[in-house]
C-alpha cells in the first residue's frame, strides 16, 4: 500500500500563499523607481571612486591667499596685477599687499605684471585654508619705452627727424613715434624740421612707459646765437637756454640754434655756472649775447659826505651801500666771503694819527665785526706814529712805527701781527739816536704772503732825505737783504712795486739822474734788471697783475694822465687805450681773474676790458676821501 504522508489534500492545494504573493506585486508595482535609484547610485559611486583615483577631490575645498609684492630693494610696488592660474585676479594697494580670499588648492601658477617691471612668474603650491606672508620680488626694468605724437601746421614725414642721443627713432604715418629699451636716466630728444623750430628737450627716462603726450611744431625759421662772456669775450660752453618749453645748451663753441617765426620776439633766460643768470630777448637781429661773470666789485665813495663802502657786479649795475663809517676807510682786502678794511672809525688817537683798527663785513652788509684789537703800535708811546698795510695772503697786518718829529730820539719798528694783535714778528728795528730818523713805505708782499719788501727812507733832523734803501725779507723778518741804497737824493723818488705770481721777482722804481727808472730783481739769483724808463714822470698807483706779468701804473707824459703798463720780463712798454686825460692818477686797480682795468674818470668808475673800448659804468664814484691810499677797486676772490 503506497504512503501518502506527503501528498496534500485537494483542500490545502486550494488556498493561495497571501505573503508571497504581497512581496511579488510590491515589486511589479515600483519596479522602474528602484530601476533609477539603482542607476543614480551607480554613477555616485563611480563619480566618488573617480575623484579620489584622481586626486581632484580638492576642487571641493578652498584656500585663502594673502602677501606682498617688492621690488629689488624690497620697496612696495602698489598697483602690480596678479594672477593665479590665469582665472583668478586681484591688485597691491599702495604698501604692495594682495589678497585672494577664494582659490582652490590646486591652483599651479601666479603671474604678477606692473608697468615698471619685468613680469614674474612661478610655481604655486597651495595648502588647503590660509596661505599668508607669500612675498615675491620683483625686477625693476632695466631700459625705459618712450612714445608721442607730433602735431602741428606742414607736417611732412620727409622732412622731420627725430632723435634720442644718437638714436633716430622712426616717425609713423599719422605722426606718432615711440622707442623701445631706451637707456634710462638724462637723455637729450631732438627734433629737427626743415619747417619748423627745432626742439630740444632733456628727458629723464623712468623705467617703463614714458608717454610724453602731444608735442607741437611751431613754424619758423633757424638762428644760431653765441654766448660770450661779457668780462673778457670768451666763449660760454654748456650754458643752458630756456626759451618757453624748449631746453637748449650752448655747444662747445658757445652757440645754439633756434628757429624763430618771421619778426617774431622771444624771451628767454640763460643760466650757466660762474655767472650773473640773464632773461634776454631773442631776435633774428642780434646773434651775440654776453653773460656778467658772478662777483664783486667793491669800491668807497664819500658821495654822500661820508666815507662808505659799496658793492656792485663787474658791471656796475645792482649796486648797494653796505657800510659807512664815522671815520676814514683806508685799505680795502677780499678774502673768501668777506670784506676786510682798515678803518679810524674809533678816533682814538695817539701821537699825531689815529689808531686804525680791522674790520670786516659779508659782502651783502651783514656781519660787520672788528677783528683786530690793535694799539698804534709795538708800544703804546703817545708820540709813535704809525701806518698799516693789510695782509690777507698772510692773514696779518703789517705795521711800521717811528717817533713824532718833536721827539728827542729817533727809532724806527718794522713789524706784523695777526688780526687780533697777537704773534708779532718784528722785520726790522733800529734806533739812531738825535742824529737821524728812518721811517718805512711802499709795502709790497708777495701773492703767496712769504715775502715782504719795503722803501727805508733816511731823514735828517731837518727832515731832509738823505740816504733810501730798497730792503726784501720773509715775511718772519728772516733773511732781510738790502738791494739798493741810494744817497742824498734830495727827493722822494724811489717806490716798491710789487712781486710776480711767483714770488720769484720784485720790480721797484729808482730816481736816478734825474730820471725815474724801473727795474727787478730776482730773488734766487740777487740779479738786478733795469727794464724800463720813464723819464722826468714818476710812476703813480701800480697794480700787478698775475695773469699776465705786467705792471700797470699811472703815468704823465704825451702832456696827458694815462695808464701804461710794462711787461716785466721784456721790458715793453704800452699805453692803455681809452685811458688818456682827466684820469685821477691814484684811482685805477686791475680785476685779478680777468684782466679788467678799472679807473675813475668825471667822477665816475670807467672799465677796460681786453680786447674793448672803454665804457662808462653806472656807478658815481667822487674819490676824494682824506687819507686814504690808493686801489680802491676791489674784486672778488677766485
Amino acid at each position: 500500500m503506497a504512503d501518502q504522508t506527503n501528498i496534500p489534500s485537494s483542500e490545502n492545494l486550494s488556498q493561495p500563499n497571501n505573503s508571497l504573493i504581497s512581496k511579488t506585486s510590491f515589486w511589479k508595482k515600483h519596479q522602474w523607481e528602484l530601476s533609477i535609484i539603482t542607476i543614480v547610485s551607480s554613477f555616485l559611486i563611480a563619480g566618488i571612486l573617480f575623484l579620489v583615483i584622481s586626486g581632484n577631490y580638492k576642487y571641493y575645498f578652498k584656500s585663502q591667499v594673502e602677501g606682498q609684492v617688492v621690488d629689488e630693494n624690497s620697496k612696495p610696488i602698489d598697483s602690480a596685477k596678479i594672477k593665479i592660474d590665469d582665472i583668478y585676479e586681484s591688485q597691491a594697494d599702495i604698501n604692495g599687499y594682495f589678497k585672494f580670499d577664494s582659490v582652490p588648492p590646486s591652483s599651479k601658477k601666479i603671474v604678477i605684471t606692473s608697468p615698471k617691471h619685468f613680469t614674474f612668474e612661478d610655481k604655486l603650491a597651495l595648502n588647503v585654508g590660509n596661505n599668508n606672508n607669500l612675498r615675491y620680488k620683483i625686477k625693476t626694468l632695466d631700459y625705459a619705452t618712450i612714445s608721442g605724437k607730433l602735431i602741428g601746421p606742414n607736417l611732412q614725414l620727409a622732412t622731420i627727424k627725430i632723435t634720442l642721443d644718437d638714436t633716430q627713432i622712426p616717425l609713423a604715418s599719422d605722426y606718432t613715434f615711440s622707442l623701445d629699451k631706451a637707456k634710462l636716466g638724462q637723455s637729450n630728444l631732438k627734433i629737427v624740421s626743415t619747417e619748423h623750430k627745432d626742439i630740444l628737450n632733456q628727458l629723464t627716462l623712468e623705467p617703463g612707459l614714458n608717454a610724453l603726450g602731444e608735442i607741437k611744431l611751431e613754424l619758423g625759421k633757424e638762428t644760431t646765437w653765441h654766448i660770450s662772456n661779457w668780462a673778457n669775450s670768451s666763449s660760454v660752453v654748456s650754458a643752458k637756454i630756456q626759451i618757453g618749453a624748449t631746453n637748449l645748451i650752448s655747444d662747445e663753441k658757445g652757440n645754439f640754434s633756434y628757429r624763430l617765426s618771421k619778426g617774431e620776439k622771444t624771451e628767454g633766460i640763460i643760466n650757466a655756472n660762474g655767472f650773473i643768470s640773464k632773461t634776454f630777448d631773442l631776435t633774428e637781429d642780434v646773434s651775440q649775447l654776453e653773460l656778467v661773470p658772478e662777483g664783486n666789485l667793491v669800491y668807497t665813495s664819500n658821495r654822500d659826505g661820508k666815507d662808505a663802502i659799496y658793492v656792485s657786479n663787474y658791471d656796475g649795475t645792482g649796486e648797494k651801500k653796505i657800510y659807512t663809517t664815522k671815520g676814514s676807510i683806508g685799505k680795502l682786502q677780499l678774502f673768501e666771503e668777506n670784506i676786510y678794511f682798515v678803518s679810524n672809525q674809533d678816533q682814538v688817537k695817539i701821537g699825531y694819527n689815529f689808531v686804525d683798527q680791522v674790520y670786516k663785513i659779508n659782502y651783502d652788509g651783514s656781519g660787520f665785526a672788528k677783528v683786530s684789537n690793535l694799539v698804534g703800535g709795538y708800544t703804546t708811546n703817545e708820540k709813535t706814529e704809525t701806518s698799516e698795510y693789510l695782509d690777507l695772503a698772510s692773514k696779518r697786518v703789517l705795521y711800521s712805527q717811528v717817533n713824532a718829529y718833536n721827539s728827542p730820539t729817533y727809532f724806527s719798528k718794522v713789524w706784523t701781527q695777526k688780526l687780533d694783535g697777537s704773534d708779532i714778528k718784528i722785520i726790522t728795528e733800529k734806533d739812531y739816536g738825535t742824529s737821524y730818523r728812518e721811517s718805512v713805505y711802499n709795502y709790497a708782499i708777495s701773492a703767496k704772503g712769504d715775502k715782504i719788501a719795503y722803501l727805508v727812507e733816511r731823514r735828517s733832523q731837518n727832515y731832509d732825505l738823505t740816504e733810501e734803501r730798497v730792503e726784501v725779507a720773509n715775511i718772519d723778518g728772516t733773511n732781510s737783504k738790502e738791494i739798493y741804497l741810494g744817497a742824498n737824493t734830495g727827493r722822494d723818488s724811489s717806490a716798491v712795486l710789487g712781486f710776480n705770481k711767483d714770488s720769484t721777482i720784485l720790480v721797484y722804481q729808482l730816481f736816478q739822474n734825474n730820471n725815474y727808472d724801473i727795474f727787478t730783481y730776482n730773488l734766487s739769483t740777487s740779479e738786478i734788471k733795469k727794464i724800463g724808463s720813464n723819464g722826468s714822470d714818476q710812476i703813480f698807483n701800480q697794480a700787478m697783475d698775475n695773469l699776465t706779468n705786467r705792471l700797470y701804473y699811472s703815468n704823465f707824459r704825451d702832456s696827458q694822465v694815462a695808464i701804461y703798463f710794462i711787461n716785466i720780463k721784456t721790458g715793453e712798454l704800452s699805453k692803455v687805450s681809452g685811458t688818456e686825460s682827466a684820469i685821477n692818477a691814484s684811482r685805477f686797480n686791475i680785476e685779478a681773474k680777468f684782466g679788467m682795468i678799472y679807473f675813475e674818470k668825471d667822477s665816475k668808475m670807467n672799465l677796460i676790458r681786453p680786447s674793448k673800448v672803454a665804457i662808462t659804468l653806472p656807478v658815481s664814484t667822487n674819490f676824494n676821501m682824506w687819507g686814504s691810499p690808493g686801489g680802491y677797486y676791489g674784486r672778488q676772490g677766485f
